[in-house]
């Protein structure tokens, strides 16, 4: 798999032994099973890392975004987003918020800046450890406000960070998934326009998406 988008050093992988063909992801959903429109979890062994952040790592400015298009399941009120999202934080850094919007779709399938609802979170990161013994948990984000959403009906959600004076970012998990319903994509200050993270678009974020 190709990841293209961001620089490389915006990438990194986790590999895990060929022994290990699954993380069970969706066991680790959080309660209300009945709010889950769907959960797209995925293989260690395809798994990768995608850097989200807005510090001063590498010379101001240097902001990376990144987007899961999502074809809603069921027609209701979008409510909370899941991802599994490490912080990463080298020289100390890494404590800024996750903001986590929902945004329209153009024709391309593309995420736009339509917003149409979201949040910022300031909770503790996901765990993502290929062990032995393996352990992965979800980060929640409740939105302020539920979003309507359509069944049928695409949409993205767009992750990034507020500014910060230190070096860190946000790790969010995902690997190639040939999910039916959208692609990952990403964009950052070099070239300020969504692309997609792999060609054809196979690489997907672990989400869940709550809907009641």
């Amino acid at each position: 798999m190709t990841l293209r988008g961001i620089p490389a050093t915006a990438r990194r992988f986790v590999l895990a032994s060929s022994l290990v063909s699954v993380v069970a992801i969706s066991a680790c959903a959080p309660a209300k099973p009945s709010g889950i429109d769907q959960i797209v979890s995925g293989s260690v062994e395809d798994s990768s890392g995608v850097l989200v952040s807005n510090n001063s790592c590498y010379g101001p400015p240097t902001e990376w975004q990144a987007a899961q298009v999502f074809t809603a399941g069921r027609t209701g009120d979008l409510y909370q987003v899941s991802l599994v999202a490490t912080r990463e934080h080298p020289s100390g850094g890494g404590e800024e918020g996750l903001t986590v919007t929902v945004n329209a779709v153009d024709l391309d399938e593309k995420p736009t800046d339509d917003v149409l609802g979201g949040a910022t979170y300031t909770g503790p990161g996901s765990v993502w450890s290929v062990g032995p013994p393996q352990s992965v948990t979800w980060t929640h984000i409740p939105l302020d406000a539920p979003v309507p959403v359509a069944a049928g009906q695409q949409y993205a959600i767009v992750i990034s960070t507020a500014p910060t004076a230190m070096c860190g970012w946000w790790d969010i998990r995902g690997s190639n998934q040939y999910y039916w319903g959208g692609d990952a994509w990403g964009r950052n200050f070099s070239n300020w326009s969504w692309t997609e993270y792999s060609s054809p678009g196979t690489f997907d974020l672990h989400f869940i998406d709550w809907v009641h």
